[in-house]
């Protein structure tokens, strides 16, 4: 069977590192014995050492990481120490940081390869910049363009994609649903943009508002990416299971 990904992005939450170490544990207990399906987690950066503790059966990763190995870069964390806190996995190209913090396309490029020279497998989101009237020859071009700028000096080996169109995120686009139909017309066509050789192992994730209720409808691609859900440990459970 095809291995599959659930990634939760917590975000700026919880808020003390008790509720985060809780949430862990919580998630972590009621995943023992899971095949098939890698879950992973993704607290702030200040949770990460706490949060690792308890970790038995989810994989750890981080929600953003600078381009830089190392120097004089105020406030930012190299993958070096990333890696050395246990994180295996990362976000890159999130909407929320190229809104927020102006990352630019050779930034998440930097990152995408800071990740890889100290093998923590990045997890880039795709969809940055869609809105609901957008046609689908646009969100293609979109999509095919950032893939580009992102990952066109990188192999795909061991990378994972996920489709997140702004739009349909809850805390930015207000979480308006796309059709299963359409997430899976765009995972397939995210697959096509890899060589050949890539092709069948490439992960292709949906991201956006996915939630326990409809996490079974929209199990049309390789897993998701969850935001708000991920922080309720029955409903990220609910999702990891559906799979």
């Amino acid at each position: 069977m095809r291995q599959k990904y659930v990634v939760g992005n917590w975000k700026m939450n919880p808020a003390n590192k008790e509720e985060a170490v809780s949430l862990a544990r919580d998630i972590d207990h009621a995943l023992d014995n899971l095949a098939d399906v890698q879950a992973v987690i993704c607290p702030p950066h200040v949770y990460l050492a706490p949060v690792r503790l308890d970790l038995k059966n989810l994989a750890l990763g981080a929600q953003d990481v600078s381009p830089f190995a190392a120097g004089a870069y105020t406030g930012q964390v190299s993958a070096a120490q990333l890696y050395n806190l246990g994180v295996t996995y990362c976000l890159a190209g999130h909407s929320e940081r190229i809104r927020h913090a102006r990352e630019t396309a050779q930034d998440i490029n930097g990152k995408i390869k800071a990740c890889r020279e100290k093998g923590i497998r990045p997890v880039v989101c795709l969809g940055a910049g869609l809105s609901p009237q957008d046609p689908e020859a646009k969100i293609r071009a979109v999509v095919r363009r950032q893939f580009t700028e992102y990952l066109s000096d990188i192999s795909l080996d061991k990378i994972i994609l996920a489709y997140e169109p702004t739009w349909a995120i809850s805390g930015v686009g207000g979480g308006r649903m796309p059709t299963p139909n359409h997430v899976q017309a765009m995972a397939e066509f995210i697959k096509s943009l890899a060589a050949p050789e890539h092709f069948k192992e490439v992960a292709v994730l949906y991201g956006g508002n996915v939630n326990a209720h409809d996490a079974q409808e929209f199990n049309v691609c390789d897993g998701f990416l969850v935001g708000a859900a991920s922080l309720n440990a029955n409903d990220f459970i609910q999702i990891v299971q559906s799979l």
